[in-house]
């Protein structure tokens, strides 16, 4: 009597997780050990990560090789720091050094011939933004780094023609390595004097601290960076979380929200999901307020990647972070890339995808050879625009392109040992069918792993899965490109053989072979049951 066959489903879901045991993933075939340049799709499954195309020019006008200090997209342009110059650009091709002192607007060729104000010493900048309708709706960029005055930028205009220039450094708030918006007032902190302080300037003006409504207030912590979060400002310390209410009155009410968790940098600090993400002394964390009125709740997200995680901490000092959010992903990423090396920088792909038969609220990958020391992400006209700098003084669109500024992505995706229902059960392997969501020309070839790749058992080698493009639709196609006639989601079958109790499958790309993002959906494996031996 012939054996049946029988199909195993899988969807691609769930993320990395290298945290779980062999067994508790042999029933899980659908998340992932490895999940390289990756990221969990919102449509489902897992989607290769687009690339970055370096920005015209590239840098601003100097020839050296030094770190970008900050980045910031600000006025149909972006603001960049480096060699202790703050310069501003439309068009990516012109660059303004806008550090001169003036009180007053002045237009571009009178504003250029005014002295630069001196900076020095520069480290990793923040920004934050300031509209005030009672001064004609003008944008203020609250600009701040850990060794120089705390400034404020004032730009109007669309281009280089019409745009006029203001620029004032705050006297009485000396090296803010940290300055944020909140509710009309302008808080900075990180000062080198008073670490553990934070200043607060007037009501609805960003340049005065000695006013009505401003003060300096303390926290029993160094503090780390700031946040304002539904009416409430957070500040993160080395190791305490504290948040601060009521700061317009003059007598603010400062409480501890928690005296044993701190924050390990700044640039890990962002909104997310309706959150705030942080890079926690403990590993990944969430901080939102609950239903209760005053009351926070703060919870770990990383625990899938706590060995990696964990890996990051130690290791810290030898980092330099910085992150991004990407909204219309409901996405943050953080990469870590290490000081004084040439190594390639690394980071880790939160996607908010809640799960609630698992339980949870986020997906893990992880992210490969995107060195990157500042970043700023903003929503354009419904899309998010994504820029980000180099400690080699270079300026790159993020999450554009296919390749990363011309170089092969590299990636890989594994999936745990699964025992297909019963680990004890020899099962004969007949084929493989993969579910994929191309978006260009796609390359990889995809290995089958037998029982925890046992050196008794016949391997096979890799298959050469897929070379394929995406349908044509309708307003894009070009008569004589496009292809015509496919469908949006391939569905790609493969013969294979072997004996086995276990498998796992591993995607990888073909090397120096070009390929478009993709979905990789999921999977069926049909099979036989053997006898159990």
């Amino acid at each position: 009597m012939s054996s049946v066959l029988k199909t195993q489903e899988v969807s691609f879901s769930g993320g990395l997780d290298t945290r779980s045991t062999l067994q508790d993933l042999q029933n899980r075939p659908g998340v992932a050990t490895q999940l390289v340049n990756f990221e969990q799709s919102l449509g489902g499954g897992y989607r290769r990560i687009n690339g970055f195309e370096s920005i015209a020019e590239n840098t601003p006008p100097s020839s050296t090789s030094n770190p970008i200090q900050g980045i910031y997209l600000y006025r149909t342009g972006m603001v960049v720091c480096k060699d202790d110059k703050i310069y501003h650009t439309f068009d990516n091709i012109t660059w303004t050094i806008v550090n001169r002192i003036s009180s007053s607007f002045l237009d571009r060729s009178t504003f250029t011939a005014l002295p630069e104000a001196t900076r020095s010493s520069c480290t990793t900048y923040t920004f934050d933004t300031f509209t005030q309708g009672a001064l004609g709706g003008r944008t203020d960029l609250l600009i701040h780094d850990g060794n120089n005055t705390s400034a404020v930028l004032t730009i109007t205009g669309t281009s280089n023609a019409n745009a006029t220039f203001r620029y004032v450094e705050i006297g009485a708030v000396v090296a803010g390595g940290v300055g944020i918006l909140h509710k009309d007032q302008h808080i900075v902190a990180l000062n080198r004097e008073e670490p553990s302080s934070f200043f607060v300037s007037k009501i609805a003006d960003m340049e005065d601290f000695s006013g009505t409504s401003s003060g300096k207030y303390s926290v029993a912590d160094p503090i780390i960076g700031l946040k304002s979060f539904r009416e409430i400002l957070y500040i993160f310390c080395k190791e305490s979380i504290w948040k601060a209410t009521e700061l317009s009155s003059g007598t603010p009410n400062i409480q501890p929200v928690f005296r044993n968790i701190g924050c390990v940098s700044n640039s890990t600090i962002q909104e997310v999901g309706g959150d705030i993400v942080f890079l926690a002394t403990d590993g990944l964390r969430s901080l939102g307020a609950t239903t209760k009125i005053g009351d926070v709740n703060i919870s770990s997200m990383s625990v899938p990647i706590s060995g990696l995680v964990q890996k990051i901490l130690r290791n810290r000092s030898e980092y330099t972070f910085t992150s991004i959010v990407i909204r219309e992903s409901n996405q943050y990423r953080l990469f870590y890339t290490e000081v004084n090396s040439v190594t390639p920088g690394k980071g880790i792909i939160a996607s908010y995808y809640p799960n609630k038969n698992k339980q949870s609220l986020w997906a893990f990958s992880e992210i490969n050879d995107i060195r990157m020391v500042v970043a700023d992400s903003r929503i354009s006209l419904g899309k998010d625009s994504i820029v980000h700098g180099t400690d080699t003084g270079l300026l790159f669109k993020h999450n554009s392109g296919d390749t990363f500024a011309g170089t092969e992505i590299n990636w890989n995706v594994h999936t745990p040992y699964f025992d297909l229902g019963d680990v004890g059960l020899r099962k004969n392997a007949r084929d493989l069918t993969f579910y994929l969501k191309p978006e260009g020309l796609v390359n990889m070839e995809a290995s089958i792993i037998f029982d925890y790749d046992d050196y008794d058992v016949h391997q096979p080698l890799p298959y050469d899965v897929l070379t394929s493009n995406p349908p044509s639709l309708f307003g894009s196609a070009i008569f004589g490109v496009s292809l015509f006639g496919s469908k949006s989601i391939s569905i790609d079958k493969i013969q294979i053989q072997g004996s086995f109790k276990t498998m796992s499958l591993r995607f990888n790309n073909k090397r120096n072979e070009p390929s478009a993002p993709f979905t990789l959906q999921g999977f069926d494996i049909a099979y036989t049951e053997g006898s159990r031996i």
